[in-house]
């Protein structure tokens, strides 16, 4: 009996465990997220400079 309840603690002991890494991942994956999204690059601007461009007419 007492071998029953030492494989149970043991379950119950990587049950924590595996559910702490879990959220130290989810933690990591949400930090992660944050700094992408606030070192962003800013978005590109929707119009370019435009440039004129004259031609000058050869007359003959």
């Amino acid at each position: 009996m007492s071998k029953e309840i030492e494989l149970l603690n043991m379950g119950i002991h990587l049950c924590k465990q595996i559910k702490d890494l879990l959220e130290e991942r989810e933690h990591r994956n949400l930090g992660f997220k944050q700094s992408v999204t606030k070192n962003a690059l800013p978005p590109l601007p929707l119009e370019h400079e435009k440039k004129i461009i004259s031609f000058k007419r050869h007359e003959s």
